[in-house]
């Protein structure tokens, strides 16, 4: 059951974003909904890393992928638990200081990417905890690392910032590269 919990909440706040592409720029109903789906989506993944913690290990999910030894597989153990408590835990009180700190209406421009690749960035991080083999936990990653990215780079008009960016950019694919390396050994 946690598995299912975390699952949904990830899937949730992954899209909790694109309901304000739809919206209006200067509307900020369409940051509410970001907000809303994340806090929903925060307490379905903090009740799952609660039932991992109190509860232990469930039996896992398992979805296949279309490549070669490619499957989804999670499982939300104690150990995974006690990071997706703070994950969703700063996701959805962040998304709350974020619909004054970066109002849509005052910022048309770049608000909604903004909350598109915040929501994304959450999710990866919380597949990321709970991979449980190579194929996933490198998805998981490369998701974290391109939302987080363009999360961060969204006030692009400022230099430092676009530096700063892709300092991150190439740090986090060196990681990457680093750890295909450490998978044939696992």
């Amino acid at each position: 059951m946690s598995e299912w919990l975390a699952l949904v909440a990830v899937v949730m706040v992954g899209l909790s974003g694109l309901p304000g592409l739809l919206l209006h720029r200067e509307s900020n109903m369409g940051q509410h909904i970001a907000t809303s789906m994340n806090l929903v989506a925060s307490i379905l993944g903090i009740w799952s890393a609660l039932r991992g913690l109190l509860v232990g290990a469930g039996s896992g999910i398992s979805l296949p992928l279309a490549i070669p030894g490619g499957e989804i597989s999670i499982v939300v153990d104690p150990l995974s638990a006690a990071f997706l408590l703070p994950i969703f835990l700063v996701s959805g009180l962040s998304a709350v200081f974020g619909e004054e700190y970066w109002k849509q209406s005052e910022r048309p421009r770049n608000g909604r990417r903004l909350r598109v690749f915040y929501g994304l960035l959450t999710a990866g991080l919380a597949l990321l905890v709970v991979s449980r083999n190579g194929v996933c936990f490198l998805i998981a990653w490369e998701f974290m690392a391109l939302s987080c990215f363009f999360a961060m780079t969204t006030d692009d008009d400022q230099k430092e910032v676009r530096e700063a960016g892709w300092i991150y950019f190439a740090s986090t694919h060196l990681s990457t590269l680093i750890l295909f390396a450490f998978f044939p050994i696992y």
